[in-house]
């Protein structure tokens, strides 16, 4: 190797622990520095769906032991909702709930109902506005 390529090997380990150095001491530029989160919009809209099913197969009604009487009921529900932010510290909520019910009777229980309902609707509407204090409590309104 000649003198010059030997001071070449010798001047690179320096210089990389100089560029290293400097790099590490350099100050923070703003593309450095962390992003901050993006504040919601004061009118972000926000819907959701809901669906719920059940079925009681059978329950006993009879409460004094005088003879077998049961009900099975089945059912059926829908709804829709809307979450609104008309500003920062403002939430409003509009909901729809619908329920359907199916009641079949048996037993003596069978002959006191099935001439009285069969089946049966819910419907349910609700309003809600929330606001936000400082602190993280809220103060709520309900309207049903």
């Amino acid at each position: 190797m000649n003198e010059c390529t030997r001071s070449v090997f010798r001047c690179t380990p320096l210089a990389l622990a100089l560029s290293c150095i400097a790099a590490l001491g350099a100050p923070a530029t703003a593309q450095d520095s962390e992003p901050t989160p993006a504040e919601p919009e004061s009118s972000e809209i926000t819907l959701s769906l809901r669906a719920s099913a059940s079925h009681t197969f059978r329950a006993d009604l009879d409460n004094d032991g005088g003879g077998g009487a049961d009900v099975s009921v089945t059912r059926a529900g829908a709804g829709i909702g809307v979450d609104w932010a008309p500003a920062d510290r403002l939430r409003l909520s509009f909901a729809l709930d619908n329920e359907f019910s199916w009641y079949d009777f048996s037993g003596t229980a069978g002959n006191a109902f099935d001439d009285l309902f069969s089946e049966g609707v819910e419907h349910e509407l609700s309003v809600r506005a929330s606001w936000i204090l400082d602190g993280g409590n809220t103060i709520t309104a309900l309207g049903s």
